[in-house]
């Protein structure tokens, strides 16, 4: 493929394909490219999770029938900081296809090593923060009891005890990987936060990324404002959960929830997936109000949200914008959600909707109370909803464009011819200090299914 000189090609790179339409991070990168196409060519580069050979990679293109495998050799493995396999796969991809700039989404499955190779290549370089995978291997910051691990107040080597249960890594393996995903930082030309709390939070752990390289831009969401329009102060209360039921997301206090407000006029609808833990038949047996509408899009959220009162997300680590959110205020649904995170920066607490301890049923079930007996206040905070709250497609992609714009200098100048690098090493390295004996999270799975370990 030769370069496009009026459309200068963007690869984006992430953890898995967008078909796979698995997350935020898919959403987030496909919404981007619809909306930017007419002033940049996007290509994306991610694990082949849907079909292709395991450890697979895949290189495509959403407006043309551009797929390229490629298989690196050895396996990339969880604890691989750099791959000469890898790199040169990608490094080739950059030459060959004469890339302009990267964006990295995520490197879950990627190594922290490919911003270093691009900047080899004399590309520049973005780097979201969408999650904390930058900070720990565990990305969701919680412990084995699924509880928030306080992070921000632990040095490496106390996250080493942690890691060793979760994942059976040894001492000092999470300094090791902090040095290398600071590197990663350090060859980013822009790091890209959803939240200024968020930002400020990694600034806490990388003291070296200095805010001249951030940015704070919202995700977007996909959905239009809409007007608040009151709902019906008689009949159920319905509340619309939209991140279907998994642990993650609260699932177990969500079941409390809605066991304990038995016989009270409430109704719960999920939408999104239920995870095995939560089989159909024990979460329908809680409650009769209970409806589990399964996988949905864009437009069953928008049939349904005028009938609805309120959202809750529950979330049970800190998340770092959370879309849903954004789709239920642009539907004109008052928010219950855990206070932390994202969730806790972005709501304002009686004014845009409410805010509980994570985990804490009790809490979201006297807030539902209250709200069936004074439906009147619930419709005042709806009234407050605005625009503002959240992130248009349009708004999100106009601060990308300018990143990209300011970082490729597009003044007419014709970019420089790329050069391919040497990897970085001979052989893959490892940020892990040795694996352990089983971690205990292994050993329960094991025993789970009575496999011998």
């Amino acid at each position: 493929m030769s370069r496009n000189p009026i459309r200068p090609r963007i690869l984006c790179v992430a953890h898995g394909t967008i078909e796979s339409n698995s997350g935020g991070v898919e959403v987030y990168q496909r919404l981007i490219a619809e909306q930017l196409r007419d002033q940049f060519e996007f290509l994306f580069f991610a694990p082949d999770l849907n079909g292709g050979a395991r450890g697979s990679y895949v290189l495509y293109s959403l407006e043309s029938d551009l797929r390229e495998s490629f298989l690196p050799s050895p396996p990339v493995l969880p604890e691989h900081a750099s791959h000469p396999g890898l790199e040169r796969i990608f490094s080739e991809i950059l030459v060959r296809h004469q890339v302009a700039l990267v964006h990295f989404h995520h490197l879950l499955r990627q190594v922290p090593s490919l911003p270093a190779i691009a900047r080899a290549c004399g590309v520049p370089v973005v780097l979201s923060g969408h999650d904390f995978f930058a900070v720990c291997d565990e990305y969701n910051l919680l412990t084995e009891e699924g509880r928030y691990c306080g992070v921000l107040e632990q040095a490496p080597v106390d996250c080493d005890s942690c890691l060793y249960e979760l994942r059976g890594y040894k001492k000092g393996s999470q300094g090791k990987r902090r040095a290398f995903y600071e590197e990663a930082l350090r060859n980013s030309d822009r790091v890209v936060f959803n939240t200024i709390g968020i930002r400020d939070q990694f600034q806490t752990v990388f003291r070296n990324l200095d805010s001249s390289r951030t940015r704070v831009i919202g995700a977007p969401s996909g959905t239009r404002f809409q007007a608040p329009v009151a709902r019906s102060l008689e009949g159920p209360l319905r509340v619309l959960i939209p991140n279907g039921l998994s642990r993650l997301k609260g699932g177990d206090a969500l079941c409390d929830l809605v066991g304990s407000t038995r016989g009270l006029p409430i109704e719960y609808h999920f939408f999104g997936r239920t995870d095995r833990d939560y089989p159909d038949y024990r979460v329908l047996g809680l409650n009769s109000m209970i409806r589990l509408h399964g996988a949905y899009t864009r437009s069953d959220l928008e049939a349904f949200a005028p009938s609805a009162h309120l959202s809750i997300h529950a979330s049970i680590w800190p998340e770092t914008y959370c879309i849903s959110l954004s789709e239920m205020w642009d539907l004109g649904l008052v928010p219950i959600a855990s206070r932390m995170g994202a969730l806790g920066e972005r709501i304002t607490a009686g004014v845009n909707g409410f805010l509980v301890p994570p985990g804490d049923a009790g809490a979201m079930k006297a807030i539902l109370v209250r709200m069936l007996e004074d439906r009147a206040s619930l419709e005042r905070i709806r009234l407050n909803l605005s625009p503002d709250l959240s992130t248009s497609a349009e708004s999100c992609a106009e601060s990308i464009r300018d990143l990209y714009v300011d970082l490729l200098n597009m003044d007419g100048n014709t970019p420089k011819p790329l050069s391919r690098p040497d990897p970085i090493t001979a052989n893959p390295t490892t940020w892990s200090t040795g694996r352990g004996p089983k971690s205990r999270r292994i050993r329960k799975w094991l025993q789970r299914f009575d496999i011998q370990g």
